[in-house]
């Protein structure tokens, strides 16, 4: 039974126009997921030995995911439930697509970083010593960094690209529904140390994120791809875990051989990207026929 007071603030929730409802909505998805996170990092320790943070994360995450994507847990919200989070199966066509555009994701974002840090001088200590894993034991280290890019990777998807895309995409189009995605990606990061000489390339990366989820009409790739790619930023970018980023900028150097190299690698995978999602989105509109 619906309370008098229940009943209000439901009236309330229906009378907010979509945009407003969906950024919320994102934003109250991803954060169930990594805040969770959050406290799970910093209760666990104090309580266990630090390593059981692996089978209680890997038990919150599956309580996350089978909820939110609908899998179980059935009452009324069960259906809209399973639209925001794309329960479109893909076919094995899109999903080569799917992962071609994940993998070309990771590399684009990576040669984003290193030709951004080619352009000016890569802030070593402000980047390696916001996250302190590298005052952290080697295996600890690791565990950390792997446990919270699935939780970056599934959360952000399953919030801004699911539970937030999809009822824009409904109401406004996908580009516009992008853009806006995008944009709140953008924001949720402003906080963070090193987010002053990345800025367009996070805002890109949310572009590229919203792509995938719209042209596949998945959340599946987007989610593999963030994750690898945060496994990568956690261990490179954000410690010295995987070694540190020592090249200067090309005002010092002049443009050389490493910088072009980026320059083309970057080219060719926006262009694979392109094509790859292309031909996502006409599986899928072939499927939807």
């Amino acid at each position: 039974m619906i309370t008098i007071n229940e009943s209000f603030l439901i009236n309330v929730w229906n009378r907010l126009p979509v945009l407003i409802k969906a950024i919320l909505l994102g934003f109250i998805v991803n954060s169930i997921g990594v805040y969770g996170w959050l406290l799970i990092v910093i209760i666990v320790p104090q309580v266990l030995n630090g390593y059981w943070l692996i089978p209680i994360a890997i038990f919150y995450l599956i309580l996350y995911f089978t909820y939110f994507s609908g899998i179980s847990s059935k009452n009324q919200t069960l259906e809209t439930r399973r639209r925001y989070f794309r329960t479109l199966r893909p076919s094995m066509k899109v999903w080569k697509y799917g992962l071609i555009s994940a993998l070309f994701f990771v590399i684009i974002m990576q040669a984003l970083f290193v030709l951004t840090f080619r352009l000016v001088q890569f802030p070593g200590d402000e980047f390696t010593t916001s996250l302190y894993l590298n005052d952290l034991s080697l295996p600890f280290a690791i565990t950390i960094i792997v446990l919270s890019s699935l939780f970056a990777g599934i959360c952000e998807e399953v919030g801004l690209r699911g539970y937030g895309q999809v009822p824009l995409e409904e109401e406004y189009g996908a580009i516009p529904a992008i853009l806006i995605t995008s944009i709140a990606f953008f924001m949720m990061h402003l906080h963070q140390a090193w987010m002053t000489n990345i800025m367009i390339s996070v805002f890109l990366i949310g572009l590229m994120l919203g792509i995938m989820a719209y042209t596949t009409r998945s959340l599946l790739p987007g989610i593999i791809g963030h994750t690898v790619a945060d496994i990568i930023n956690f261990s490179y970018w954000w410690s010295d875990i995987g070694g540190r980023y020592n090249k200067a900028p090309i005002s010092l150097t002049g443009i050389d051989l490493h910088f072009i190299v980026w320059l083309l690698i970057l080219f060719f995978s926006i262009l694979i990207f392109y094509l790859s999602n292309l031909n996502s989105l006409g599986a899928v509109r072939k499927f939807d026929e």
